[in-house]
């Protein structure tokens, strides 16, 4: 009885195993699930979502809920696709923070979830310090989206609006703006917007720090430097130390700004710490180097002007060299504390700015002196007269023309025609107020009624020229001269003449010796 049990239950098991073998397996079905675009955004982002493998719950009516809240009044109807999509808006209300959405199913339960980050109204500044005048740009995140963000800073008790700018679809959005005059530490940077009764406001701090601006930025004892300053306490009085020196002390505004100048003591050649500190200790620490330094009694003049040189901060007894561009025009010997002063005359040159060079070897300053640009006056034509017939050698002469760029000198130019494109004789920086061409520059005589055409212009030594001369015509016509073959025969004849004379003279000589 039992093995007939047994029997019967081994056949049962063989026929269900050969039952699992021939009917095929049916595939586990994949969970649903949903994906947020975006996943994070502030109040008032849409967001979609997009569910899949909702198959099994084809036609059904499911729920959406974000923050345990249901977020679409309507039930959502899965396709045939089995692919779910819809959207919703972030509402007003929403703290910030993670928000679950939730796919609730007919019976009420969830069939997938996902997280959605709710931004909370933030700024920063891309730089959290700088000095007055410096470009910032405010990020911003966290705030109501597609409506306009607004911008403040404050400063010296007053907010001022910088500037606005529209959220973007997720709220976020930024704005640049130049850091306007105030005093040194944190200022308060605010952006807000608002919907209905709600305002997104968020702030951050930018931190002013003290600058100051020395014009020029070297000098040598004596000189008188500008000096300005912001970001430093308001109305405090601000000390200049050069090394431990005080060389100004200059009261600042409500906005912690400042100029004023001044002047380099008298200290040896070196680069020097300089101090620019409030009595709140804002401070600016630089470097001011003094050089050595010289300066000309008079800046611009003509050729001659008699010019001092003078200066200080140069090496102790060493000698001392001025040169007017590339010419050397004086020397001196360095005193013992390290002044000088030296004299020279504007040499001869050309017109505008000409750099005077001051050097002993190891210090040199450059200084600049104008020489006048203003040209002589247009000599006035004498000889030859408009008009006249002349024979060779021509002799031009016209009036002397005084300049204080002495001395002066003249070019003249003779020419074939009035308007002098055809120019045959030029003679430039001639002394004297007359010519005579050599004999290899002499004029030759006037064909038909032609004549010749000449000009004059003063030069000063300054190289200005004045215009040219009213133009004058003359002449020349031929001298007599005879051929040459008529000169050898009255050499010839002179000779027959001079030698018969000594003929007769011998013989009649001869004559009187034998009578």
């Amino acid at each position: 009885m039992i093995c007939s049990k047994a029997l019967s239950l081994l056949t049962v098991a063989a026929i269900l195993g050969m039952l699992v073998a021939v009917i095929p397996a049916q595939p586990a079905l994949a969970a649903p699930a949903i994906q947020l675009t975006p996943a994070s955004g502030a109040v008032g982002t849409m967001v979609m979502v997009t569910g899949t493998n909702f198959e099994s719950y084809e036609g059904d009516s499911l729920s959406i809920f974000f923050g345990g809240m249901e977020i679409i009044t309507s039930p959502v109807t899965v396709p045939d696709s089995g692919r779910l999509e819809t959207g919703f808006e972030v509402p007003v209300n929403t703290p910030p923070g993670l928000a679950i959405v939730s796919v609730i199913g007919p019976l009420g339960t969830t069939l997938a979830n996902a997280s959605f980050m709710v931004e909370a109204p933030e700024i920063w500044p891309d730089v959290d310090s700088g000095v007055i005048g410096t470009s910032v740009t405010i990020t911003a995140r966290g705030f109501y989206v597609n409506k306009l963000v607004a911008f403040y800073y404050k400063h010296n008790a007053v907010t001022t609006l910088l500037g606005t700018a529209v959220a973007d679809t997720t709220g976020g959005c930024s704005h640049t703006f130049v850091v306007p005059s105030g005093y040194a530490g944190e200022h308060q940077v605010t952006a807000e917007n608002e919907i209905g009764n709600r305002v997104f406001q968020a702030s951050t701090t930018f931190e002013v720090i003290p600058q100051a601006i020395v014009s020029p930025t070297q000098g040598s004892a004596g000189d008188i430097i500008a000096i300005s300053g912001t970001g430093f306490a308001p109305v405090e009085e601000v000390s200049i130390y050069l090394k431990t020196t005080p060389v100004a002390y200059i009261a600042s505004d409500a906005f912690g700004s400042f100029e004023g100048v001044f002047k380099v003591p008298a200290m040896s050649n070196d680069s020097y710490a300089m101090r620019i500190e409030d009595i709140s200790k804002n401070r600016v620490l630089m470097q001011f180097p003094i050089v050595a330094g010289a300066s000309l009694s008079i800046t611009d003049g003509h050729v001659g002007t008699e010019v001092i040189v003078s200066g200080n901060g140069f090496t102790a007894g060493a000698e001392l060299t001025v040169r007017y561009g590339t010419t050397e025009v004086a020397q001196a010997s360095v005193d013992e504390d390290g002044s000088f002063t030296v004299t020279f005359e504007a040499p001869p040159g050309i017109a505008g700015q000409r750099t005077v060079t001051v050097s002993d070897g190891n210090n040199t300053a450059e200084l600049v002196f104008t020489m006048e640009s203003t040209p002589p006056l247009t000599p006035v034509r004498q000889l030859p007269e408009p008009g006249v017939e002349i024979r060779s050698p021509v002799v031009f002469d016209w009036g002397t023309v005084e300049d204080l760029s002495a001395p002066v000198t003249y070019t003249l130019q003779v020419a074939s025609d009035g308007e002098f494109a055809d120019v045959v004789l030029e003679k430039s920086g001639l002394s004297t107020t007359e010519y005579t061409p050599t004999s290899k520059e002499q004029l030759r005589a006037s064909k038909d009624e032609t004549a010749y055409y000449w000009r004059v212009k003063a030069v000063d030594a300054a190289s200005n020229e004045s215009g040219w001369s009213a133009v004058g015509s003359f002449r020349v016509v031929a001298s007599f001269t005879m051929p040459s073959w008529a000169i050898y025969v009255l050499i010839g004849v002179a000779v027959v003449i001079v030698g018969f004379l000594v003929y007769r003279l011998w013989k009649r000589n001869r004559t009187s010796y034998w009578e």
